[in-house]
């Protein structure tokens, strides 16, 4: 770890940003030598059979990189889509195009190619390196508007010589984002040199973790967040590429990590496992971000590990769930649970210090404590906007709030809970159900439901919904009949005045789920609809 002097010293460089802060780094007192970064899957079309990092590595990497797509003529502004393998690839190649201040995009690899190509289409994204099975299934479509070569081909070209590093402005843009695509083709979501880096200098001095291990998607923006900030902290990360559960208690085993940072769907299949204990001893922090996480997974994990306060060792580890999404740098809201300090109940915490959150009504006006509503916020964390796209940009604001997709509200305490999306709502002849803070109750009262989720069918009547829940039992469950099942659901939900659901069916929660493992509750209603 850096000393206390080191990281202050970053913090108060006003030139550092996310385009530059590899290069501003190995010129701190540092020794840039040392390992820094770990992966658990060699790419051999980098480094060979190189599993561990330095700085000065890094460097060398990106510099490689560089001299490649100098040689295909790319240049400072130029837009370079990456449909790679999920590695360590990306961030070696972002590392790249920020060195030239050319724009990475960054796209899923289990982004359909179909969509993909549409995407690229609409964002006027003419490169795009690919892995090879990827070339293979772009090749197939209609590619002619963009030039597509695989990192194989990309490597084999002649190095031309990097020029000097691009000095940077805080507004210019050094990756494109994409959403989850789960209403169609993803929107583009630019991040700024400044904006990108504004979380990670904010919270620098205030992480935890010596030994972090990342199970984060590698094309996400949030994979990227965290190398940023473990670098720049001195912590050593471990990068995981198989994010099995059985893969993660191995390397906890081996390395004896002390801070995990995932998605939710990571900790939730995680959670699915039996966990030994002696495995996860090490482990004193996880960090989800994304979604808000469950209560069950969250109880399941806080029981392993152990934490220090004040000096004093205190058994069990601190789960902070981070609700953020594809439109922010870092992270907006932070709940954190421990053994003996939570807020459940679809608790989001409160806003970050330089967040400034509201919940709004349908014309833009702040409602009160209790109320439900658009959840709006204004940071310098908030992306610019969608790439290309400044009517979609205004769409997604609100009396100045960007709109971050969900349904919440505040208590008198001025903490915040998360009830829904807000394409999820379902409106029945009852009243309308928020499905998210539906399914949070029914996975407290049911220790035999591992997960569910709850989702809308089409009526006769227009404007009404019946609501229909597919659940996934734990592999311990004994047999249970849906109908009875149901009915048990039904009564623990008028016990909370909600109104009732018209049908259960059993479903794996790996059915029906989008790039990022989110069960896809559009196509659940899809479903019904052409049932």
């Amino acid at each position: 770890m850096f000393s206390t002097e080191v990281i202050k010293q970053i913090q108060e460089d006003k030139t550092i940003g996310a385009g530059n802060f590899l290069e501003i780094l190995a010129t701190m007192p540092i020794d840039i030598n040392a390992t820094a970064l770990q992966i658990d899957q060699a790419i051999p079309l980098y480094v060979g059979q190189q599993t561990s990092f330095s700085v000065r590595h890094l460097q060398h990497c990106a510099t490689q990189i560089a001299s490649k797509y100098c040689a295909l003529g790319v240049h400072e502004g130029d837009l370079v889509g990456l449909y790679l393998q999920d590695d360590l690839s990306y961030f070696l190649h972002y590392l790249a195009l920020t060195r030239l201040g050319a724009i990475a995009v960054a796209i899923n690899n289990k982004l359909a190619p179909e969509i993909t190509l549409a995407f690229c289409k609409m964002n006027k994204v003419n490169v795009v390196i690919s892995s090879e099975d990827n070339y293979t299934a772009l090749r197939e479509l209609d590619c002619d508007f963009v030039h597509l070569m695989t990192d194989k081909q990309l490597m084999a070209l002649c190095s031309e010589p990097v020029p000097a590093m691009k000095q940077y402005h805080p507004d210019d843009v050094v990756l494109l984002a994409h959403t989850s695509g789960t209403t169609g083709v993803p929107k583009a979501v630019m991040f700024s040199h400044e904006g990108f880096f504004f979380g990670v200098r904010s919270q620098l001095h205030k992480q935890k973790g010596e030994r972090v291990l990342s199970a984060l998607p590698h094309s996400h923006s949030s994979a990227i967040s965290v190398l940023m900030s473990s670098l720049l902290r001195g912590a050593k990360v471990h990068v995981l590429s198989d994010k099995r559960a059985c893969a993660i208690a191995q390397s906890m085993r081996e390395y004896r990590h002390d801070l995990v940072v995932a998605f939710p769907k990571t900790y939730v299949d995680l959670c699915r496992e039996t966990l030994n204990p002696e495995d996860f001893e090490s482990v004193g922090y996880w960090i989800a971000t994304g979604d808000a996480n469950h209560e069950p997974h969250i109880r399941k994990l806080i029981a392993l590990g152990h934490h220090y306060v004040n000096g004093q060792r205190q058994e069990g580890s601190i789960f902070i769930d981070n609700l953020g999404s594809s439109e922010f740098g870092f992270a907006m809201f932070r709940n954190i649970h421990s053994l003996t300090q939570n807020k459940f109940n679809r608790c989001i915490g409160r806003p970050f210090e330089w967040v400034e959150a509201a919940i709004l009504g349908a014309n833009g006006e702040q409602l009160p404590a209790g109320e439900i509503g658009q959840l709006g916020v204004k940071s310098n964390t908030v992306t610019a906007g969608y790439w290309n796209n400044p009517d979609l940009t205004e769409q997604a604001k609100l009396a100045g709030y960007w709109l971050t997709g969900d349904l919440a509200y505040f208590d008198e305490q001025g903490l915040f809970y998360h009830v829904d999306r807000t394409t999820d709502p379902i409106h029945t002849e009852l009243g309308t159900i928020y499905s998210c803070l539906t399914e949070e109750l029914i996975l407290t009262h049911f220790r035999d439901i591992f997960e569910c989720s709850i989702y809308g069918a089409p009526t006769k009547k227009a404007g009404v919904s019946e609501a229909h829940i597919c659940i996934e039992l734990i592999s311990e469950a004994e047999l249970v009949i849906p109908d009875k099942l149901l009915q048990k659901i039904n009564q623990v939900l008028e016990l909370n005045e909600i109104p009732p659901l018209s049908a259960l069916t059993f479903q794996s929660a790996h059915a029906h789920t989008g790039v990022t493992g989110k069960k896809l509750k559009r196509r659940l209603r899809q479903l019904m609809e052409v049932a």
